[in-house]
């Protein structure tokens, strides 16, 4: 059975696609649904048959036979639309879904990559301000108490490996040192103590 990726637009819908010996292919019929091409048969009756192909699948309802088509037969495809939607769909598909598929093997939108990179940076700064707070003799308490070598815990600490049950103990520890290592004399905490010594 193939295992088909959904690649989805607002604007456009969802398109089927599967890897086959190394080669990209999308669904014929949604291709043809997003153009305006109301009878994918005959659209891809135009199509040679290298840029076509059937691919069979298992359904709930099943075996069933698909018509595929590759890059070059999508392209075919769009030249054959009269929407004006073909244009807009061509520059997504060229600029945006075919080099995420190229550079990740399916296909992440911007939005996704974007909050991918959010993510990293976000842990990268995690992991440089939970540092701060732990010195080396913090890393071989937690060795000890977690039954782990120093090094692996320095790992998780520097956030090349991941370790949730190690990081949990890194953390507490960190925000123990964090509030016994702040400074007495700051303006918020004089007024914090003077709250609650009134």
């Amino acid at each position: 059975m193939k295992q088909f990726g959904i690649i989805q637009h607002p604007d456009f819908g969802e398109i089927r696609q599967v890897t086959s010996k190394g080669e990209l292919w999308f669904v014929a019929k949604d291709i043809c649904d997003i153009l305006g091409l109301t009878n994918s048969r005959q659209a891809t009756s135009a199509l040679d048959d290298d840029e076509k192909g059937v691919i069979s699948n298992d359904t709930p309802g099943g075996r069933q036979a698909m018509t595929v088509v590759n890059e070059s037969g999508m392209y075919a495809l769009i030249l054959q639309s009269r929407k004006p939607e073909a244009k807009a769909f061509r520059k997504w598909v060229t600029s945006e879904v075919l080099p995420s598929i190229r550079k990740y093997g399916f296909y992440i939108s911007p939005a996704q990559q974007k909050s991918n990179r959010e993510r990293r940076a976000i842990e990268r700064a995690y992991h440089e301000e939970l540092q701060k707070y732990i010195t080396s003799e913090d890393v071989y308490k937690v060795a000890k108490k977690m039954r782990k070598d120093e090094w692996h815990v320095s790992r998780v600490l520097r956030g090349v490996v991941r370790d949730n049950d190690v990081m949990r103990v890194l953390q507490d520890r960190a925000l123990s040192n964090k509030s016994s290592w702040e400074d007495a004399y700051t303006p918020e905490r004089m007024d914090e103590v003077l709250t609650l010594l009134k």
